[in-house]
């Protein structure tokens, strides 16, 4: 009954934004409940459309003390919506999506909340008993992924996810990847578009002014092995071990429908990387990249150089991200 695989890396807005991406193109125009569960309920789930069913006798519901009735156990679902999950993040408190960590296998349950009324907070009885396998809309399995170390915040990766999922590409290039955190964001939604990731690094440092640092970092890990490690949870993820500029001849002009750029941070790099990959680009595709900050002056300038020369408007989103 498994209806597809999402993968989770600890980050539960990013987590919930790829649920809702593929909610959207599964069940559109319906209101969701989400509720956790575990792989050795699965039979329960099959043959009751929820986890909470199957008792031998009908066991009272006793948890809602605003009611003076009773419901039956296994007619009382415990799951939170889309703004109860946004709500719990900002305050600290628990949620479906934080029960992953302590759960064997965990499932990621999609109810209809139109099947339901609302008993109190979190608490939602079935309307119609015998519509539980109806009201239970999907199953996803849920990859637990150690959390990925690199430098890309949650505000620039749920940006990335946005722009990636906005315009669908089918073939995609992101050139500086490191452990791979920043695909991290797009991985969801390329594996349920898919799309075709090539992930371009040589794994030698940069010549930026951070390569000293990154020479130590690269000393002490096989950087390029946990990229690997990484690739190997997906086959959308084709790795280049090459520089950019030898990456950039494996592809024809007009080929790719968007470009991640995230190489060395130096102004010579950066107008190299702008163009060397931009016409690669299939018309309408867009060419973006990370750090667009004042603590890169050389990448402010040659992002800015490249646009005006090329009749072009460089936008920004997330803390960080710019895009062509």
């Amino acid at each position: 009954m498994i209806d597809g695989k999402l993968f989770y890396f600890g980050q539960n807005l990013s987590f919930l934004q790829d649920a809702l991406f593929r909610i959207e193109a599964d069940f559109p125009e319906k209101n969701i409940l989400f509720r956790s569960s575990e792989l050795s309920s699965l039979s329960k789930i099959v043959e009751f459309g929820t986890d909470r069913g199957g008792f031998p006798v009908k066991k009272k519901w006793r948890h809602n003390h605003e009611y003076q009735c009773d419901y039956f156990h296994e007619d009382v679902l415990i799951a939170t919506t889309e703004k109860d999950i946004r709500e719990a993040e900002a305050s600290g408190e628990s949620h479906s999506f934080k029960k992953f960590k302590v759960e064997d296998d965990p499932l990621l349950l999609i109810y209809d909340e139109d099947c339901f009324e609302q008993i109190c907070h979190k608490q939602y009885l079935f309307k119609n008993p015998d519509d539980k396998k109806s009201a239970l809309l999907a199953v996803y399995e849920v990859k637990m992924i150690p959390e990925i170390e690199g430098w890309f915040s949650l505000e620039d990766g749920l940006a990335y996810q946005k722009l990636f999922h906005e315009n669908k590409p089918a073939k995609m290039v992101e050139v500086g990847v490191w452990k791979g955190l920043s695909l991290s964001f797009v991985l969801n939604e390329s594996e349920r578009l898919n799309c075709e990731l090539f992930a371009v690094d040589h794994f030698n440092g940069s010549a930026d002014q951070f390569n000293e640092a990154y020479q130590a970092l690269l000393r002490s890990y096989d950087i390029k092995q946990d990229f690997r490690d990484f690739a190997g949870l997906s086959r959308q993820i084709n790795l280049i071990d090459q520089t950019s500029l030898k990456a950039a001849e494996i592809f024809a002009d007009k080929s790719l429908d968007m470009i991640f750029l995230d190489a060395s941070h130096d102004y010579e790099s950066v107008i190299q990387d702008l163009e060397i990959w931009f016409p690669k680009l299939q018309p309408g595709g867009i060419l973006a990249g990370h750090d667009f900050t004042d603590k890169f002056p050389g990448l402010i300038k040659a992002v800015e150089e490249f646009s005006f020369l090329n009749k072009l408007e460089a936008k920004r989103t997330g803390s960080s991200i710019w895009y062509y």
